[in-house]
């Protein structure tokens, strides 16, 4: 009589410890792959650390470093908050450097183990499949290359996670405080990345359509309780970036709209391209290492997916309708990259795992059918995992990092060699790191427009001009082989008198010009049609 207790006592320990088991793995992975890259290599991490920097240094949510400090309402705060208290604990920089990026892998570890369990205790899944999932999910080389540096994606990760259980519970009528906690979570989500409104809009949505309207509208409107004082704030803040960083240093929301209303057939095209960069993305997640052509054939997997998301919809319509929501959001976005979608994966893979599931379910107990479907599960399975492993082991996170850190050294030397304190510094991807590593006050030195059709996301010569009069820049950093700034720099060369961009350094990473501009011409640019 013993034994049946027995492998009950067993399967109830493997269920207690399964999720710490996991997040051990992860850190343990972690420490394995793990490299230190000075922050401000991929611009937003530098970002990052310079606003954790101002909130630890007391100066609030500010772009310190930046000509005029101005306030800075593009980036949600709690990550920045959240970096604070690393600058507190450790605040000798760049000494401190891997702890600014370090932080990211005991988030990732412990995202792990609370998506396990969320598994496990809110939508079901059986623990060998919840295992499997999360194993498929935490060995994406594109999540570690965003845990590398200090980006905002894995604390997302990890309160979206906590959101969607919450939203799960509070389904199940958890009552007034079931709704407080979701409210909570979803509102962390949402200071912690803009898309965080998606979870939000995730509850509300799963109230509707199981019919409790009035929870529903109540939820719908503790949403906006907790949104609006950052919608607001933001709002307000824009308005004390000068104009020409505006798009840069601001957030997106009014800029965009402004776009879509000056432009809207412009926009509509640009919906479409976008969402098929959007599909391709979703799809490079699913097959890892498959570019170009071949990708398309992730298409294969789409119809599993769906299945899937309606399957765990069956225990929470959080999760897919949240899922619809964020992909909605990343869809207008006016900034397109894999990151964003990253803290969806985990969502995407679960999608996929348990649409096979379903399928072998309701099919045929054999023949060529199952056989088909096994083995295109199985295969799936075994290329996401051998994928991921080589290129976790063989150093793909950081690839691009290590190019990246080196550009940054020499230009931090550069800047150093040749520049004085007092000087105004433009760059336009590396300012962050020049601050950070030189001291220097630095600007943004190109625009942010990847909406207009007239002229370079960049922004026109024009455009570039005004920013640099306006930002008083006295020196500028031109990466990308002149791609971005070339233009510029050769009216400026043709319209004013010799000497007046004087080359300073000049890498193959770089090249450093002092702008020794004055009066004259600057009204002979004036005449020409310039600022």
């Amino acid at each position: 009589m013993a034994e049946p207790n027995s492998e009950k006592t067993r399967s109830s320990s493997w269920e207690r410890w399964a999720p710490w088991a996991f997040a051990a793995f992860v850190l343990s992975m972690g420490l394995a792959i793990w490299e230190v890259f000075p922050p401000g290599i991929w611009h937003d991490d530098g970002v990052y650390v310079l606003l954790g920097r101002a909130l630890a240094g007391g100066d609030g949510l500010r772009y310190v470093g930046i000509v005029g400090a101005p306030l800075a309402p593009k980036f949600p705060p709690l990550y920045p908050l959240f970096l604070s208290t690393v600058w507190t604990v450790t605040p000798s920089f760049p000494e401190n450097a891997g702890f600014l990026g370090g932080v990211n892998l005991l988030i990732l570890a412990v995202a792990g183990g609370l998506f396990l369990a969320y598994l496990r205790a809110a939508l079901g899944v059986p623990l060998p499949l919840a295992a499997l999932v999360s194993l498929l999910a935490w060995m994406s080389p594109p999540l570690w290359r965003v845990a590398m540096v200090p980006l905002s994606e894995p604390l997302f990760i990890l309160i979206l996670v906590l959101a969607l259980w919450a939203g799960a519970r509070m389904e199940k009528g958890a009552g007034g405080l079931g709704v407080a906690i979701f409210l909570l979570a979803g509102g962390l989500a949402f200071y912690t990345r803009s898309v965080g409104l998606a979870v939000l809009a995730g509850g509300v949505g799963a109230l509707f359509l199981k019919k409790r309207i009035r929870a529903g509208i109540g939820v719908l409107l503790g949403a906006l309780v907790v949104v609006l004082p950052w919608m607001l704030w933001s709002r307000w803040a824009a308005q004390t970036i000068p104009e020409s960083l505006r798009d840069i240093l601001g957030p997106y929301g009014g800029w965009l709209v402004s776009e879509m209303v000056r432009d809207p057939s412009a926009y509509v095209i640009y919906l479409f391209e976008n969402g098929r960069h959007l599909l391709a993305r979703v799809l490079s997640l699913l097959l890892p290492g498959v570019v170009g052509a071949p990708l398309w054939i992730g298409l294969i997997l789409v119809p599993f997916l769906i299945l899937g998301l309606r399957e765990a919809g069956r225990r929470s319509l959080v999760l897919p309708i949240s899922l619809l929501m964020g992909l909605l959001l990343l869809l207008v976005w006016p900034f397109q990259d894999i990151r964003l979608l990253v803290p969806f994966q985990p969502i995407l893979v679960l999608g996929v795992v348990l649409g096979f599931r379903a399928f072998l379910r309701w099919g045929p107990t054999r023949g060529i059918w199952r056989v088909s479907l096994v083995a295109l599960a199985g295969g799936w399975t075994l290329l996401f995992l051998s994928v991921a492993t080589y290129r976790l082991f063989t150093g793909w996170p950081g690839e691009a990092y290590r190019v990246r850190s080196n550009v940054l050294v020499t230009a931090v030397d550069a800047v150093e060699e040749f520049t004085p304190q007092d000087a105004v510094v433009g760059a336009p991807e590396l300012w962050p790191g020049l601050q950070l590593f030189t001291g220097r006050t630095v600007v943004p030195s190109a625009r942010f427009v990847p909406l207009a059709s007239d002229e370079p996301t960049w922004g026109s010569p024009e455009a570039q001009f005004a920013l640099w009069q306006e930002a008083g820049l006295t020196h500028l950093l031109v990466e990308h082989g002149g791609r971005v700034h070339g233009d510029a720099l050769e009216k400026i060369t043709e319209t004013c008198r010799a000497g007046t961009v004087q080359v300073l350094d000049q890498q193959a990473s770089h090249v450093l010009v002092a702008l020794n501009w004055d009066e004259e011409c600057r009204s002979r640019l004036r005449s020409e049609g310039h600022p």
